[in-house]
């Protein structure tokens, strides 16, 4: 099957498009709105593209050509943390992802706590298996989405998944997105050899 994205209409291309990413790592962004209440949204666009200094990046959607209430955030107060969950949080993830209005604290809907973080203003969600604390390191605009290049200024890893001084893949298991609302836990772990050794 061979799709053409200029013939087919963008919600059925964008099934397609999202159903063949897949499975994505979920950045479920902790920022602060500007009455200093916090916002917390999930976003599948989003992966590692630097190591030094350490960037992600995050691509998110307008509604309406209007800027989602996280990317609005993110360009006042140049920070926000990213927040890596498992299953458990699952239901709860996917309520976030409502819109709400303006100043509206996602966190109490859904009735979850904060930690408070190292390095930056916005706090983590509590629980989570990891957490990126990020300020913004540049800003791009698509005709449909804002693209944030965030630097890593501190990453939380719960204790519990370190084990000999790395993460415990075995037992480290982020939730991650298909398309729509389909996700992915509990995924089989094969290692394979270096090939460069």
């Amino acid at each position: 099957m061979i799709i053409d994205p200029k013939k087919i209409h963008p919600r059925s291309f964008y099934s397609f498009f999202t159903g063949s990413l897949s499975p994505r790592p979920i950045a479920w962004i902790t920022t602060k709105n500007d009455d200093n209440s916090i916002n917390l949204a999930p976003y599948s666009f989003f992966s590692g593209i630097n190591t030094r200094p350490p960037i992600i990046m995050v691509s998110i959607g307008n509604y309406s050509g209007v800027k989602k209430h996280t990317s609005q955030n993110i360009i006042r107060n140049r920070e926000c943390v990213i927040n890596i969950v498992d299953k458990n949080y699952l239901e709860k993830l996917n309520l976030t992802g409502k819109k709400f209005d303006k100043n509206v604290s996602e966190l109490a809907h859904v009735n979850l706590k904060t930690k408070k973080s190292e390095k930056v203003s916005v706090p983590s969600v509590s629980g989570v298996l990891a957490s990126f604390e990020c300020v913004l390191f540049e800003h791009h605009k698509l005709p449909s989405n804002d693209v944030f290049y965030l630097e890593v200024i501190s990453l939380f890893v719960d204790d519990k998944f370190i084990l000999n001084g790395q993460i415990n893949t075995k037992l480290f298991k982020p939730l991650a997105r298909f398309m729509g609302n389909t996700y992915a836990y509990d995924y089989k772990i094969i290692k394979t050899k270096n090939p460069n050794k």
